[in-house]
């Protein structure tokens, strides 16, 4: 095989995977922006579309604005609450999906500290969630990969939870999408 010849195989197999990252890609904030409006939250889950939820702790409100475009992202001004959650559901063709890469973008004057996690969820509504890793989400993007367990039972369902600790007042939710492969 010549060197061209490898060049051009190893193009073909990037694009290959490019294309299967842009199918299976779920833009979670481009979701919500199809299905809700600005919205006041108050303490508890908040679903804002089919894969997305906000969950906020006791006693705290938030205000959600969507950024114009709506595509931009989401602006969301709290009470500085102990923690929040922002929430993706995987979707059911992701049944046989190994892994998932999660991407976060935060715009914020300081960085934000999480964890990352998976839940499974049966179809009883018990839940089994793998071991969280830690993500410092710094101004751009942070992508990080969670392993998708193959034992899950039939009918069950699996989140991507980001467990922001201390969130800022003002947050600019730039980006959050899953991409199970």
């Amino acid at each position: 095989m010549s060197l061209l010849d490898h060049a051009i195989t190893t193009y073909r197999a990037a694009a290959a995977m490019l294309d299967r990252v842009a199918k299976t890609r779920v833009d979670l904030l481009a979701s919500a922006a199809a299905s809700v409006r600005d919205a006041s939250l108050i303490e508890g889950h908040r679903d804002l579309g089919p894969d997305f939820d906000i969950c906020l702790p006791a006693g705290s409100r938030a205000n959600l604005a969507f950024r114009r475009p709506r595509t931009d992202g989401i602006d969301l001004e709290t009470d500085a609450p102990a923690w929040m959650t922002l929430e993706g559901r995987l979707p059911d063709t992701a049944a046989a999906a190994t892994v998932c890469f999660a991407e976060v973008g935060i715009d914020c004057r300081e960085p934000v500290a999480a964890d990352i996690f998976l839940r499974v969820i049966d179809p009883d509504g018990t839940y089994h969630d793998q071991p969280p890793q830690e993500m410092l989400i710094a101004g751009g993007l942070a992508v990080t990969q969670l392993d998708l367990p193959q034992d899950a039972a039939a009918g069950a369902y699996r989140k991507v939870i980001l467990h922001l600790r201390r969130p800022q007042m003002q947050l600019s939710l730039r980006q959050f999408a899953l991409i199970p492969l």
